[in-house]
């Protein structure tokens, strides 16, 4: 009984108010009938200053809104999907992907006037209000509808006078005005009931993605491929220890003790040798010391800031870097077989043979083979087919390939042409030529990701014969590795520059 009574009474100061006659009420009579119209459907149709047609809204707090122009939906926004109208279609948005957002902002002309209460302001509130103090309130008709314009001030995010009309009877805004701009409500009705097809569409749609989502989903893709990356480890840098305290027995002597260690702040960057070293972020940038150490592979560079880092602890730690596995991706495989596994003839033409795996399919498309290397006698951009590149143009070739379960040193002074290619085995791979898949040896490897060394002899006097037998002669030795960047270690011959070089064109 007492609910029931409690909705009487709020009805009869809301007919009193709407009722009255020369009599003004106060700001806060007129803001505590305005919201008394949040979680209420509003249906109505809205005229914006400049503007031919009205455009019809259907609002369903707290998450639906629909706008329509001469009767073509112009506008829907759910809490996971907005639609807005273009010339021939409507843009389709992922809100849950779009950070969602104020469901009511995005109401078009309709949002000042059903959206009002947001822009009240409150004692002690946190933000600063859209609109300064009321400073004036009279009659007013709008369209037909009685209500009380209540003028505001400037406020510190606005800097012209707003004035509000809100309706007398159901405590609508019906008008909203700025200095440049008016909104009127031409007719509206409240607390109808919408059906759920309202504020959906089913026409033509095109996908719309903003930098934010482009940029995350960007920069997730990144990560991804980071963490598929061997890690740069160092094996030590300089700390200082300290202890304390944290319990004991005094007449003993024995002492419990939390020990506390303590390292500088330093950045440790790594790129492929040979290379620019990537541009620096600005974190990377405030660490202005800098000390460098390469190999044949990576070149790593240690960042600290002044005073917190000798020369010689910068040395010692850029030493003790060493490779780790990555955190995610495909990890090195295993060799079931150690030694030479093929020796003798392969038949190539147009200077190629491959190790297939897998069904052996492959794009045909030798930039794609090498897309990103260095070297152009090694493809293994497309793990399914590597590409082997020769000297000879069409004929036999002698080919040694043997498999070891760790990195050996390479003959540099028993080869003219030595490169090396990260590879990632998905199925056990074989040898074959250009044309069958003879020798059709397989390879006793396990999935996973292995460094291939390509090295070989006599490939100008293969490229000169042309077409030929046993001229140029190479070895192919695959171990198990963390994935690298591909280089060339030793090139003497004019074709081997030449492939090398249309590589990373």
């Amino acid at each position: 009984m007492a609910l029931l009574s409690c909705r009487a009474n709020t009805g009869a100061r809301r007919q009193s108010l709407a009722s009255l006659s020369g009599v003004i009420p106060t700001w806060r009579q007129i803001r505590a009938l305005n919201y008394g119209t949040i979680g209420r459907t509003v249906h109505g149709a809205v005229r914006r200053l400049g503007l031919e047609e009205p455009e019809e809204i259907w609002f369903d707090p707290p998450g639906r809104w629909q706008t329509a122009v001469a009767g073509q939906t112009t506008l829907i926004v759910t809490p996971s999907d907005r639609y807005s109208r273009t010339s021939d279609a409507m843009v389709h948005t992922d809100m849950t992907q779009d950070g969602g957002g104020d469901v009511v902002g995005p109401g078009g002309d309709g949002r000042a006037l059903v959206a009002a209460h947001l822009n009240w302001p409150v004692p002690g509130q946190y933000d600063p209000p859209s609109v300064g103090e009321p400073t004036s309130i009279e009659e007013r008709t709008v369209h037909g509808r009685r209500g009380w314009q209540v003028v505001f001030a400037t406020s510190p995010i606005r800097s012209s006078e707003q004035t509000f009309v809100i309706d007398a009877e159901t405590g609508l805004a019906i008008a909203w005005q700025t200095e440049n701009d008016v909104v009127e409500m031409l007719w509206h009705e409240m607390d109808e009931v919408f059906s759920d097809e309202l504020f959906r569409w089913t026409g033509q749609t095109i996908e719309y993605e903003n930098e934010n989502v482009r940029w995350r989903r960007n920069n997730e893709a990144k990560q991804e491929r980071l963490m598929e990356l061997p890690r740069s480890v160092p094996g030590w840098v300089p700390t200082a220890v300290s202890t304390h305290t944290a319990d004991g027995d005094p007449r003993t002597g024995a002492v419990d003790a939390s020990v506390y260690a303590y390292g500088p702040s330093v950045m440790l960057r790594r790129w492929p040798t040979g290379s620019n070293p990537p541009r620096a972020s600005p974190e990377v940038a405030s660490h202005t010391q800098h000390a460098q150490i390469s190999d044949a592979v990576w070149t790593h560079e240690l960042r600290w800031q002044p005073g917190t880092l000798t020369d010689e602890d910068a040395a010692r730690t850029l030493e003790s870097v060493f490779l780790m596995p990555p955190l995610s991706g495909p990890m090195p495989g295993s060799v079931e077989a150690e030694g030479a596994i093929f020796s003798g003839p392969v038949a190539v033409e147009y200077s190629q043979y491959y190790m297939p795996s897998g069904d052996g399919e492959w794009s045909g498309d030798m930039r794609r083979a090498f897309a990103g290397q260095r070297n152009g006698l090694v493809g293994t951009r497309e793990p399914a087919n590597v590409v082997l590149v020769c000297g000879l143009h069409t004929g036999t070739i002698t080919v040694t390939l043997e498999i070891r379960a760790e990195r050996p040193e390479p003959e540099v002074d028993a080869w003219d042409e030595i490169v090396e290619a990260s590879w990632t085995v998905e199925s056990r791979p074989w040898l074959m030529g250009f044309t069958d898949d003879a020798p059709g040896t397989v390879l006793p490897i396990s999935p996973g990701t292995y460094r291939i060394r390509y090295c070989a002899k006599n490939m100008d006097a293969a490229r000169d014969a042309d077409v030929g037998e046993f001229i140029d002669s190479y070895l192919i030795t695959i171990w198990p590795s963390v994935i690298e960047p591909d280089q060339v270690i030793k090139q003497t011959s004019d074709i081997a520059d030449y492939w090398n070089n249309q590589a990373h064109r």
